[in-house]
C-alpha cells in the first residue's frame, strides 16, 4: 500500500496543490521544504500518487463542475504537477451514471497527462428488507465488468484519436455496498451496528474477481471506508466486530497468486435489474484464477450468486496438471441476509477443508450464495 493525496478544487487552487507538493515531496532549500524540516521531518514522504478533486460531477460537492469545466482544469493541473516530478502518478476523477459523457469529455482533453481515470462503485440496498436487491449485489461482478469494458474502450479510442501510446489505467478509489438504512451515526460519531449480510460479501467478492479479471488496466483499487460508516470494520470504544464483507478481503490477499490467468465457464444465467434497465445474461458462477508460479499454485476464486441452489461445477486445467489436494477456503451461511454482530461476531467466517482430487480434472459443490477459493497444487 501506499499513500495517496487527494488535492481540493473546491476551495483549494493549483497553488495550494504545487505547494503542498513541495512541502510533501521535495528536497530543495525552499519555503515549504523547509517548514517540513521545521515540523519534524527532513526527509520527503514521497508520495507518488495524487488525486486532482474528489467527484467533481456531483452537485454535492463543493466546486461542482461539467465534464468541459473539470476536464481542462484537470489537464492544465496535471501538465503542472507533471513539469515539478514527472514521476508522479496523477488521478484525474472519472463519472459515473449520473453523467454519461463525464469520462469521454475528460479524457479527450487529459489524456496525455493523467495516469489513471477513477471510479466510485456503490451497490445501494435497504437492510431492513430481507434479500433486498439479492441479485443485483450477487450479480456485481458481472455487472460492473460490463461498465469498465466500455471504459477501457473509451481509453483505447480516444488515445487512438490523440496518436498517442500512451494510456491511462483505472482506479477504484471507493467502492462497496450500501445500507441505506445505516447511513446514519449517533450524535457521537458511533456506529449503531453492523450492516452487512452475507449477500453483500459475495458482491465483494464478485468485485474483486473482476478488478482481478481486468488487471492490465485495473491496477489501483482501495476500499472505502476501512472503519464505519460503509467499513469493513465497525469499531466502538468497546469492539470492533468484522462486517461480512471483511473476509472476501482477506481471503484474496491470502489466497491468491501474482499472476491472472484466464478462467472460462459455462453455465446458467438470470436477469436482473441494474442502474434502472433489466441485464440479462448474469452467470450464476463468477471465477477468476491467478497463479503463484514460485510455490506452484493455482487459486480459483469461484462466487456461486444462486440464492437457492448449489451448482457442482466441473473443473479442468490447459497447460497444467494438478500436483495433489486442494485446499478450499469458504465464506458461507444457510442465510444470506445473516450478519456478524456484536453478539455473534464470528457467525460468517471462512472454514477451511481439503479436498480429494484424483486426475487433472475434477469437481466441487458449490453451495448456494457462497464464496469459494481452491488453492491448488499444480505443475506445468
Amino acid at each position: 500500500a501506499e499513500p495517496h493525496l487527494n488535492l481540493s478544487t473546491g476551495l483549494g487552487t493549483l497553488r495550494d496543490a504545487v505547494e503542498w507538493l513541495e512541502y510533501t515531496n521535495f528536497t530543495t532549500p525552499s519555503r515549504w521544504a523547509n517548514l517540513r524540516r521545521a515540523h519534524g521531518y527532513d526527509e520527503p514522504f514521497n508520495v507518488r500518487y495524487w488525486q486532482i478533486g474528489n467527484e467533481n460531477y456531483g452537485p454535492w460537492e463543493i466546486g461542482h463542475q461539467t465534464a468541459g469545466e473539470y476536464a481542462i482544469m484537470a489537464r492544465e493541473w496535471a501538465k503542472t504537477l507533471k513539469k515539478m516530478d514527472p514521476t508522479l502518478k496523477i488521478l484525474a476523477v472519472g463519472g459515473s451514471e449520473r453523467v454519461a459523457d463525464w469520462d469521454m469529455t475528460v479524457l479527450e482533453q487529459a489524456l496525455p497527462y493523467i495516469d489513471y481515470l477513477t471510479g466510485h462503485r456503490y451497490w445501494n440496498f435497504d437492510g431492513a428488507i430481507p434479500d433486498d436487491q439479492y441479485d443485483t449485489i450477487a450479480g456485481v461482478g458481472y455487472l460492473e465488468e460490463q461498465v469498465t469494458t466500455t471504459i477501457i474502450e473509451q481509453i483505447e479510442l480516444i488515445a487512438r484519436d490523440l496518436a498517442t501510446e500512451h494510456r491511462p489505467r483505472i482506479a477504484f478509489t471507493e467502492w462497496n455496498c450500501r445500507n441505506m438504512r445505516q447511513r446514519e451515526m449517533t450524535s457521537a460519531w458511533k456506529p449503531t451496528g453492523t450492516q452487512y449480510r452475507l449477500t453483500d460479501a459475495l458482491a465483494v467478492a464478485g468485485f474483486l474477481n473482476m478488478m482481478q479479471r481486468q488487471c492490465k488496466v485495473v491496477t489501483l483499487g482501495s476500499f472505502a471506508q476501512s472503519i464505519n460508516v460503509v467499513g469493513m470494520l465497525m469499531v466502538t470504544d468497546e469492539h470492533v466486530v468484522r462486517e461480512t464483507v471483511y473476509w472476501p478481503l482477506v481471503m484474496q490477499r491470502r489466497h491468491s497468486g501474482g499472476r491472472a490467468v484466464d478462467a472460462w465457464q459455462e453455465c446458467d444465467a438470470y436477469t436482473a435489474e441494474f442502474r434502472g434497465r433489466a441485464v440479462a445474461g448474469i452467470p450464476y458462477l463468477d471465477v477468476s484464477a491467478s497463479v503463484d508460479d514460485k510455490h506452484g499454485r493455482l487459486y480459483l476464486s469461484i462466487v456461486n450468486r444462486h440464492r437457492y441452489d448449489e451448482i457442482v461445477s466441473g473443473i479442468r486445467l490447459r497447460d497444467a496438471s494438478i500436483d495433489g489436494d486442494a485446499t478450499m477456503h469458504r465464506l458461507w451461511h444457510e442465510d444470506p441476509n445473516t450478519r456478524n454482530t456484536v453478539e455473534e461476531p464470528d457467525a460468517i467466517v471462512p472454514a477451511t477443508e481439503m479436498l480429494t482430487i484424483s486426475g487433472d480434472d475434477f469437481e466441487v459443490a458449490l453451495p448456494p450464495h457462497s464464496y469459494t477459493i481452491l488453492d491448488v497444487p499444480m505443475h506445468r
